[in-house]
């Protein structure tokens, strides 16, 4: 489910609450670690967060962890932060997530987002072979019918 479907109201806002102390606390001491980082990037998804932050705090992460999946979700936050070509760029550098669902899925969207809708296609049929029936599926489908229908 896209963030921006879900109910906040379901939220656990005394967790979050907690959640966003203790990371206040660590953030004082100004010496930002990869699990610091994971937080801040946590914490700041809301689809309030300025998209700018969040690829900083991504751009920092990437010192830590420059692993293949850590610099997928680095081309998103790029793609978020409003270059989808970059973001696209970013993604078609990573090697070894072909077998990563939510690398094509990640593609996808940002082809689909670019206007590349034949590669959009492909790239969520690539996401749909590697998915589970549920819920992401799905989504993945109805995705795939919407590029379709607007072809």
């Amino acid at each position: 489910m896209l963030l921006a479907d879900q109910d906040r109201a379901l939220r656990d806002t005394g967790a979050i609450d907690e959640g966003l102390q203790m990371l206040a606390r660590v953030e004082a001491q100004r010496r930002p670690g990869p699990d610091q980082l994971q937080a801040a990037i946590a914490a700041g998804h809301p689809e309030s967060s300025d998209p700018a932050v969040i690829e900083a705090a991504y751009d920092a992460l990437l010192r830590f962890d420059a692993s293949p999946v850590a610099r997928l979700n680095h081309a998103v936050a790029v793609a978020q932060a409003g270059d989808i070509r970059r973001g696209l760029e970013l993604i078609d550098a990573i090697e070894g997530l072909n077998e990563y669902r939510h690398f094509h899925s990640a593609r996808a969207d940002l082809l689909r987002r670019a206007g590349l809708l034949a590669d959009a296609n492909a790239a969520y049929r690539a996401a749909i072979a590697l998915s589970d029936d549920g819920p992401e599926r799905r989504f993945l489908v109805r995705r795939l019918r919407e590029i379709a229908s607007s072809a």
